[in-house]
């Protein structure tokens, strides 16, 4: 399990670089597919909260605000469900949307 979990977490690295270097989001998603999957597999709702958050972020970047969206919704409900003491992922999750509601309300 631990194996896994080591790669996913190495997808979910490369997929974050990918997104920041900017050059192909499409090849960060990929990325990011790859570490949901494994991590689904392996039950990490901490990791999977963690990819979605990140993979709104690369939406958020394309201007796909309806997935980003969407990406962002479900990070916040797997962070409800392994009670995310901290709340720090939930806070910095709304952040987030409440930055994307802005960029939809005045289209910039």
């Amino acid at each position: 399990m631990n194996y896994k979990r080591g790669i996913g977490n190495a997808f979910s690295v490369k997929g974050f670089a990918t997104m920041l270097i900017g050059e192909n989001y499409e090849s960060a998603l990929d990325y990011f597919k790859k570490a949901l999957n494994i991590k689904s597999e392996i039950g990490d709702k901490k990791g999977m909260a963690d990819v979605y958050s990140k993979i709104g972020k690369t939406y958020h970047r394309q201007k796909n605000y309806a997935e980003c969206l969407k990406s962002y919704t479900e990070a916040i409900k797997l962070s409800k469900e392994i009670g995310d003491k901290k709340k720090s992922a939930s806070v910095t999750l709304i952040s987030d949307i409440a930055m994307l509601a802005r960029k939809i309300i005045l289209k910039k």
